[in-house]
């Protein structure tokens, strides 16, 4: 049996299974939905709009680093923050589109 939400009968077994980078901006408007729908709380609707944007625009921040910070030499091995290889592999992307322009 598939848990449904009350207020908006949404299942939360699809919602979990989605992209992460797409749940972070997704969870806090059902959040507001709920507060506004069940708890009956009045809040602006700009913070709804303004939690999306930061929250869509650090999965997608985290995203890029993710692949800025990977080691692109395969006889190299990455390290775990991967500082060293973001720094490295960030002028390669910046040289490359100054190319194509």
């Amino acid at each position: 049996m598939k848990s449904r939400c009350t207020a908006c009968g949404c299942d939360w077994q699809a919602l979990g299974s989605t992209v992460p980078w797409d749940e972070t901006g997704c969870v806090p408007f059902h959040h507001a939905m709920l507060l506004q729908v069940v708890q009956k709380v009045e809040y602006p609707l700009w913070i709804v709009y303004v939690t999306q944007a930061i929250m869509f625009g650090g999965g997608l921040l985290g995203i890029t680093y993710g692949i800025l910070s990977t080691s692109w030499d395969p006889k190299r091995e990455g390290t775990a923050l991967g500082f060293t290889e973001f720094q490295a592999n960030l002028p390669i992307l910046l040289k490359r589109n100054k190319a194509e322009q």
